[in-house]
């Protein structure tokens, strides 16, 4: 909310929620819980099935 008043545009030029402060630690999702934040690089820790035609 502090960022909200303070005018600071969060991401997308949208207002600041809980999820995207916090996340979901389970899957590393927020700032709070990012790997970049807090300094550490994890590669392929998302996975996206791709449909076939």
């Amino acid at each position: 909310m502090t960022l909200n008043r303070a005018g600071i545009s969060g991401t997308q030029d949208k207002v600041w929620g809980p999820s995207t402060i916090h996340g979901n630690p389970k899957r590393g999702t927020g700032i709070l819980n990012s790997e970049l934040y807090t300094g550490r690089l994890v590669r392929n820790r998302l996975r996206l099935l791709a449909t076939l035609r």
